[in-house]
């Protein structure tokens, strides 16, 4: 058996949300780890849980004919330059779930899980977000993220327009699902049906959407407004993309 979705990110967009909700459908198998990220082989071994095509299969080994819908949740995979063309490889009729937010929001709660995790050690946002550069050279590498510094490059990972363009180009428009985090999060339920919808899965009737997990963050600071706005600027070319591939108003971020 093998996967026929993926929620291919982006990180801090709700993914963690999304896949706890379907993992508990009894007609809907997520892997684990939720994260495997094998097609996403730029980015390197050290970031990729599953090096092998066989064992990345065998995390749906157990899998039995009464599931309807197996995936898992690579957040990386829109952030990687071949892993959706590799994923279209593997399994071209496979449906793909995009999540998405305000990209400044995005930096800021990366950095966060970051520290969180020990995978930054700059405590300001402004340091990490100036440190990017270097970084690309291999420069001020946090010890506990020297197994993958790609994962420090914020304002590529939050280039959302250009990654949602590139899945549309790889994959068509009828296979692919938007889900912003700010509808997932205030019409849980909604959002939840739609994507059962997409997936061709029955309603289980799911009322309840209470996430345990990923609140985790550790945050040091407050947003300074100056950089705030210098950062919004830096994703304007991006958010504007996306309205207009998405066919909507994002001018409020």
């Amino acid at each position: 058996m093998k996967p026929n979705f993926f929620i291919v990110g982006a990180p801090r967009c709700g993914t963690t949300a999304l896949s706890e909700y379907l993992g508990a459908h009894p007609d809907i198998f997520i892997s684990t780890p939720k994260e495997p990220h094998y097609f996403a082989k730029d980015l390197g071994e050290k970031c990729r849980f599953s090096q092998t095509l066989e064992d990345y299969l065998s995390l749906f080994r157990d899998v039995n004919e009464s599931y309807i819908a197996l995936g898992e949740a690579s957040v990386f995979y829109l952030y990687s330059s071949v892993a959706l063309q590799e994923i279209k490889n593997f399994n071209p009729d496979a449906k793909l779930i995009a999540m998405i937010r305000n990209p400044v929001d995005l930096v800021y709660s990366l950095h966060a899980q970051w520290l969180y995790i020990k995978a930054e050690d700059q405590l300001n946002f402004e340091n990490a977000w100036r440190l990017q550069a270097s970084r690309r050279q291999g420069q001020n590498i946090p010890t506990d993220c020297s197994r993958c510094p790609e994962v420090l490059q914020y304002a590529e990972i939050a280039k959302l327009g250009s990654q949602i363009k590139k899945l549309l180009k790889v994959f068509p428009r009828s296979q692919v699902l938007v889900i912003r985090l700010d509808e997932l999060a205030s019409s849980p339920q909604k959002t939840y049906e739609k994507v059962l919808e997409f997936l061709n899965v029955t309603s289980d009737n799911r009322n309840s959407f209470h996430v345990s997990n990923n609140r985790k963050y550790t945050k040091f600071e407050s947003t300074d407004d100056k950089l705030r706005n210098e950062i919004k600027n830096s994703f304007q070319e991006e958010i504007e993309k996306l309205s207009k591939l998405l066919n909507t108003d994002f001018s409020n971020w």
